[in-house]
């Protein structure tokens, strides 16, 4: 059950990215639309890099990596 509540809170990040037009944006702003504890946006946006779903833009500010 933890994965699953994983994968619906990142593919919200994913469809957040793309309704704003995949914007960069700091991951606390994500965490608050989203209302996701910012630990666990900071572990999405994370992982979620290494996976190549992400793109670090800057410290702290990432987007979709829609290629």
């Amino acid at each position: 059950i933890k994965g699953v509540k994983k994968m619906k809170q990142q593919q919200a990040v994913i469809e957040y990215f793309i309704q704003n037009n995949n914007q960069a944006t700091h991951y606390a702003d994500v965490a608050e639309a989203l209302n996701i504890i910012v630990h666990n946006m900071r572990r999405i946006l994370g992982q979620g890099e290494k996976k190549d779903i992400f793109v670090r833009v800057s410290a702290g500010t990432y987007k979709f990596n829609n290629k």
